[in-house]
C-alpha cells in the first residue's frame, strides 16, 4: 500500500476554528452511530495535545475547551454510561451554535492536498 499524507491548509483563525467545529460534530456524530470508536476520535482529534497545540496556534479558546471536554467523554463512559449519550448530545450542540455564531469565509479556494 502507498504512503499518503492528507493535508488541509485552512486560513484564517475563523475559518480554522469552524472547520475543527465541523470535523468535531462529524466525529461525535460518528462516535454516537457507532461508525468509529471512542478512541478513534481521540486518536484523531479528541485529545490534550490537540487541544494544546490548537490554542498555540492561536484557535479561539472556546474550540479548545470543547475539545478538552470531548477528551472528558472516555471518564463518562467508564464511570456513568448512562449520561455518554446526553453528554455527546450536549457537545454537538456546542460546536453547532459555535458555528452558528462565526463567520463564514466567502472563498472559492480549495485547501485539501493530498500528497
Amino acid at each position: 500500500m502507498k504512503d499518503m499524507s492528507l493535508v488541509l491548509e485552512v486560513f484564517e483563525v475563523e475559518e480554522s476554528a469552524r472547520f475543527l467545529s465541523a470535523l468535531s460534530i462529524g466525529l461525535l456524530v460518528s462516535v454516537q452511530r457507532g461508525a468509529i470508536t471512542l478512541e478513534e476520535a481521540e486518536r484523531l482529534l479528541f485529545s490534550p495535545r490537540s487541544s494544546r497545540v490548537l490554542n498555540e496556534k492561536g484557535i479561539p479558546s472556546e474550540i479548545g475547551e470543547l475539545i478538552m471536554d470531548c477528551c472528558e467523554l472516555g471518564d463518562v463512559l467508564d464511570l456513568v454510561p448512562s449520561k455518554f449519550d446526553n453528554n455527546v448530545q450536549i457537545l454537538l450542540d456546542k460546536f453547532v451554535d459555535f458555528l452558528k455564531a462565526s463567520k463564514s469565509r466567502n472563498t472559492d479556494l480549495n485547501f485539501l492536498e493530498l500528497k
